[in-house]
């Protein structure tokens, strides 16, 4: 069964396998074509795979998700582990992302044709 293709993957995506859950959360590091390459650190895995494959599945790691450590096995969420709010999470998550806020410096875009626009 492969994916729905308008759930296309991207880089940065956390994901684990439907069928080596000991392999733990992996992230997609790279987009190779119409593959992609995911690395798992608990197993130290590096999985190069099929863009539509349906053995991968997305990981919500959505502010006020339950989540356990594995160390402690304590149940908590991100934004109480981490002491912060849930909002706080969620600009973290951007920032690793890349996501690019209106409120970043555009100085480097002065000589830029996107830069002219804004100054």
């Amino acid at each position: 069964m492969k994916q729905d293709p308008a759930r296309s993957r991207a880089a940065g995506d956390y994901l684990t396998h439907r069928f080596n859950p000991e392999l733990g959360i992996g992230r997609v590091s790279a987009l190779d074509g119409r593959a992609l390459i995911v690395e798992f650190p608990r197993s130290g895995a590096t999985l190069r795979l099929a863009a539509d494959t349906d053995a991968l599945v997305p990981v919500d790691l959505s502010p006020g998700r339950p989540v356990r450590i594995s160390a402690t096995l304590e149940h908590t969420t991100i934004a109480a582990r981490l002491k912060v709010s849930e909002r706080e999470v969620v600009n973290m998550d951007r920032r690793l992302r890349g996501d690019v806020s209106l409120n970043s410096p555009v100085h480097a875009e002065r000589n830029s044709a996107r830069g002219a626009l804004l100054y």
